[in-house]
């Protein structure tokens, strides 16, 4: 399987998840009451996933990899994430293979994408703001999709922008679709990934499942 531009992605994204104070926070609320606002949904979900990144490797119930999982079921759209990178070849695969490669594709996030995520130096950054939704006037995606931009800024270099992608779910609540971080789009990367890895083998989705238990338990003898 062709190496996934796994390094560089998590290099340009991991400044805006550990550049969030850990400010003092309640409780995340339940699924029904997550924020409406895209602008808060989104300060949520990177202030979560960096509380979670910040937990040691080792440390005890919950696990650095069981939040990480949490917290990316919960904010994520992972089904449409997966359902995505693998392309119009999916409705032409069993559900029961739809559902495997599913809790496959969940597990690579979570070992090999979010959870590859490094502490860098100091960091400041924007106030997330909606660039494209109906209320601010500016054109909205073909997909309907609203985008959040947040400004990352180093003491090596001008400010980097961060654009989250959220699209709404039939109940009307958020999630995130796709992350953009210095004009790499992980969607965009799953998507080339796969789609090359399945034309090199006959379209089976059962070699692309294969190939990405490989990836996570190479990724876990590295830990």
């Amino acid at each position: 399987m062709r190496r996934l531009v796994l390094r560089r992605w998590s290099a340009v994204l991991a400044p805006l998840l550990v550049a969030l104070p850990l400010a003092a926070r309640a409780e995340a609320p339940p699924d029904s009451q997550l924020p409406d606002s895209p602008v808060a949904f989104v300060d949520l979900a990177l202030h979560d996933t960096m509380t979670a990144l910040a937990m040691p490797v080792g440390a005890a119930m919950p696990t650095r990899s069981e939040q990480l999982r949490l917290t990316i079921t919960r904010y994520f759209d992972v089904a449409q994430l997966g359902r995505n990178s693998v392309g119009a070849a999916w409705q032409l695969i069993p559900p029961a293979q739809q559902a495997d490669f599913l809790v496959t594709f969940e597990n690579f996030l979570v070992t090999n994408y979010i959870g590859a995520l490094t502490r860098p130096g100091e960091l400041t950054f924007s106030r997330p703001r909606v660039i494209n939704d109906a209320a601010s006037g500016a054109p909205l995606p073909g997909d309907g999709r609203t985008v959040v931009r947040v400004d990352v800024q180093s003491s090596e270099g001008p400010p980097r922008p961060v654009l989250v992608a959220l699209a709404r779910r039939d109940d009307g609540s958020y999630r995130i679709v796709d992350v953009t971080a210095e004009a790499i789009s992980l969607g965009n990367v799953l998507a080339a990934d796969f789609s090359s890895f399945l034309r090199r083998n006959g379209g089976r989705l059962e070699a692309l499942i294969g190939a990405l238990h490989q990836k996570i338990a190479s990724r876990a003898n590295d830990r």
